[in-house]
């Protein structure tokens, strides 16, 4: 990272669809993403951090403005199902798991808004919570791009008071 003078502490990276390999077979129901299929990923994460990543690839970040304004940044694996050539690819999963690691890793838990204080609060993922598109043509053997979990997603962004939502898997 120093070769391009961007500081590790202030990246935060998040999979995507192409950053898991498929899976070598086809299973006969969805599982989540194989160790050997996040291994590439994986690898990239603790070149950039220097340190291994959780079991989701979820990171979490507080930073202090020079303003004295906190913010903190949350990036999930929307890429935890276990894709497989032509079938359930592209697809988007969170889990109830992940999010609950998220919410007490990032001390989250209080359920007073008022002990928490005022924090700007980004959360970072890379397929869609709603679809983007005004419309799309069903079609067979093809991969939407949307989180199957997005309503779960969208309960945590309300219950955490999330400003900002930033995703990003429209090709």
């Amino acid at each position: 990272m120093n070769n391009h003078r961007i500081d590790r502490e202030n990246v935060i990276l998040v999979p995507g669809n192409h950053d898991m390999k498929f899976a070598d077979e086809t299973g006969s129901f969805i599982d989540y993403t194989k160790p050997e299929c996040k291994q590439g990923y994986e690898n990239l994460y603790k070149e950039i951090y220097g340190l291994e990543p959780n079991q989701f690839c979820a990171i979490g970040r507080k930073f202090l403005l020079k303003n004295k304004l906190p913010i903190e940044v949350v990036g999930l694996n929307s890429c935890c199902l276990q894709q497989e050539y032509k079938h359930f690819a592209g697809m988007g999963f969170v889990g109830e798991e992940q999010l609950k690691m998220v919410e007490n890793g990032m001390g989250w838990t209080d359920p007073d808004p008022k002990s928490r204080g005022y924090s700007y609060r980004i959360l970072v993922l890379h397929h869609h919570l709603f679809p983007v598109e005004r419309t799309q043509e069903p079609q067979k053997d093809y991969s939407y791009s949307t989180c199957l979990d997005a309503g779960l997603i969208s309960s945590f962004i309300e219950k955490h008071k999330i400003n900002l939502v930033i995703h990003g898997h429209k090709h």
